[in-house]
C-alpha cells in the first residue's frame, strides 16, 4: 500500500462519514426550500450534493469490489 492511501475498510468509513455529512447538510437544505424556498445558490449546492453522494457511492462499491477481488486472490493461493 502507498503511504498516501489507506486500509480500504478505513476509506470506507471514510467515505460513509462523508456521505452522513451530505445527508445531513442535504436535509437543512430542504427544510430551508419548504420554509423558504431555495435562491439559485441553494439550488445548484443541491445539485453538487447529489453529485457528491454520487462520487461518494461509487468510491464505497470501488472499495468493496477491490476487497472481494482481493479475497478471491488470497483463496486461489
Amino acid at each position: 500500500m502507498e503511504p498516501n492511501q489507506v486500509a480500504p475498510h478505513v476509506r470506507e468509513r471514510q467515505l460513509f462519514e462523508q456521505l452522513t455529512k451530505l445527508r445531513d447538510e442535504q436535509t437543512k437544505l430542504r427544510a430551508h426550500a419548504a420554509a423558504a424556498g431555495l435562491d439559485a445558490k441553494g439550488v445548484e449546492r443541491m445539485r453538487q450534493i447529489d453529485v457528491e453522494a454520487t462520487a461518494a457511492w461509487n468510491g464505497i462499491r470501488s472499495v468493496r469490489a477491490a476487497g472481494r477481488a482481493g479475497r478471491r486472490t488470497r483463496a486461489d493461493f
